[in-house]
């Protein structure tokens, strides 16, 4: 399976960025697949980070969104990371 756009780029940027030596990317993805596949290929490590739909309003009010939200900001804390790239609008 061939990655196009989005994913394709994003691919490029975490392969240079390791590649350059001073970060450590970590790619966070809904479920693993093609670009996972091209991810342990290159060795940058990824980790499932499946979450509900943020425009769904249901979402928010079922409290799945402020969880989500909260289990991503605990991630974010134990592994050090102080930038993150969104790379698709969903």
């Amino acid at each position: 399976v061939r990655l196009l756009g989005a994913r394709r780029s994003l691919l490029t940027l975490v392969k240079g960025l390791a590649a350059e030596g001073r970060f450590r990317p970590i790619v966070g993805v809904p479920r693993a697949g093609a670009l996972t596949d091209e991810l342990d290929s290159a060795g940058i490590p990824w980790v499932s980070l499946p979450a509900p739909a943020w425009r769904k309003g249901t979402n928010w009010l079922n409290g799945s969104i402020p969880r989500e939200a909260r289990r991503l900001a605990e991630f974010l804390h134990a592994e050090k990371i102080s930038l993150v790239h969104c790379n698709e609008i969903y």
